[in-house]
């Protein structure tokens, strides 16, 4: 990376978690200037922060910590306070890597080269705050990730850059998340490269190929015996972590699922589905997935 880069004073926006916390750590091992780390919340408990430290990767609040760099905790960023302490801090560039409150059209005037944000998913598609869940859901093998400029518009601001990040079969929400941005914290190195050389090039979204998906439900964890057993494997899998029972209906009856084993496309039942105490052999379209039942 250039002295240049270096020199650019960044702020990072972020929350617990690895999608936050991978770019960061990637920018401050690549010599970037991050000058300050605004999160939302309060101030952790020095125990909460200790376990944070020794977290893989730590927490974005405990690397700033062993960095010596200022943590700024935000309830939300609406107000001449919030704004006027950013704007404060002279950042040339904020970067954003998942966080949960929108940022008012002031704050995205204050960088001098801009705002940027990274999205898990290849936008326009699946826009929203939770677009891995709907890509399990809907039966994507493949993912992606995209920086784009911020605008007040959620989500639809001009693409900086873009990434494909295909899904193991079997992938946790963490493995996932992991994945995917390890691939958006080199688009944004690179961009903050691009950004000392001149005027980035950025294409806009396209309206018309947009979508757009709300927080899940409960009623968003069910499964279809028409999907594959690999989508309904996969989906299971992914979204684990939120912790809702999947409930299947059809073949006459209607279960509870808990946990995905595995599955295998080439297996066909002599019947719909075969249960042996909690596990049960399910016959989808094509495929059967081994499952454990709650009830």
């Amino acid at each position: 990376m250039s002295i240049e880069t270096q020199k650019l004073r960044v702020v990072f926006m972020g929350m617990d978690g690895v999608f936050s916390a991978i770019p960061m750590q990637y920018l401050l091992a690549h010599g970037v200037q991050v000058c300050a780390v605004v999160t939302p919340g309060s101030a952790p408990e020095e125990s909460a922060l200790l376990l944070s430290v020794n977290a893989h990767p730590p927490s974005i609040v405990a690397q700033a910590a062993a960095a010596g760099l200022p943590v700024i905790y935000v309830k939300h960023l609406r107000g001449t306070p919030v704004i006027a302490r950013l704007a404060a801090l002279a950042p040339d560039v904020i970067l954003v890597a998942c966080f949960s409150l929108i940022l008012p059209a002031e704050l995205l005037q204050a960088p001098r080269l801009g705002c940027f944000n990274l999205h898990p998913s290849l936008l326009p598609g699946y826009r929203g705050p939770a677009p891995l869940f709907w890509q399990w859901r809907l039966g994507e093998e493949q993912t992606g990730v995209t920086l784009h400029r911020m605008t007040p518009a959620v989500d639809a601001g001009e693409v900086v850059a873009q990434a494909g990040v295909p899904l193991p079969d079997g992938s946790s929400g963490l493995q996932a998340d992991a994945l995917i941005a390890q691939a958006g914290a080199a688009l944004m190195l690179q961009t903050l490269t691009r950004l000392v050389q001149g005027p980035l090039s950025v294409r806009p979204q396209d309206e018309a190929r947009s979508t757009y998906f709300p927080w899940p439900s409960d009623s968003d964890f069910k499964l279809s015996p028409t999907w594959s057993a690999r989508r309904a494997f996969n989906f299971m899998r992914g979204t684990a972590a939120w912790g809702y029972p999947y409930r299947l209906t059809g073949h006459d009856t209607t279960l509870w699922l808990q946990t995905a084993l595995d599955f295998d496309l080439q297996q066909q039942l002599d019947r719909p589905l075969l249960r042996t105490g909690r596990e049960a052999l399910i016959q989808f379209a094509p495929g059967v997935l081994r499952a454990t039942v709650l009830w």
